[in-house]
């Protein structure tokens, strides 16, 4: 399934009825922060939750790397994740993440 997201428009814009969804596994996730600051702590977290679970990520693969720093307040996060790249009409080049976690449900 390709990864899709819906956004709000201004990028400091508070939030109150859109959130990021994201459709990447079967069961897609709603965000409840109400900045994209926030929205993005939790995805993060969220993929790391999920990578370190046998059952979502049988083949312990580690795309997701975070160190937080509550001396400087901060979280920096490192982000690779597989994809596959195709060519297609045209020569438009379309990129779609390669699923790597699974639907423990």
């Amino acid at each position: 399934m390709p990864f899709t997201a819906r956004v709000c428009s201004s990028y400091k814009k508070k939030v109150t009825t859109q959130r990021i969804v994201f459709k990447n596994m079967a069961t897609a996730i709603t965000t409840q922060s109400a900045t994209l600051e926030g929205q993005l702590v939790e995805i993060i977290t969220l993929m790391q939750q999920l990578e370190a679970a046998a059952e979502t990520n049988p083949n312990n693969r580690n795309f997701v790397i975070s160190t937080l720093n509550l001396d400087n307040r901060t979280l920096s996060a490192t982000i690779n994740l597989p994809i596959f790249a195709t060519a297609g009409t045209g020569g438009k080049l379309t990129v779609e993440p390669s699923e790597y976690l699974v639907d423990a449900v």
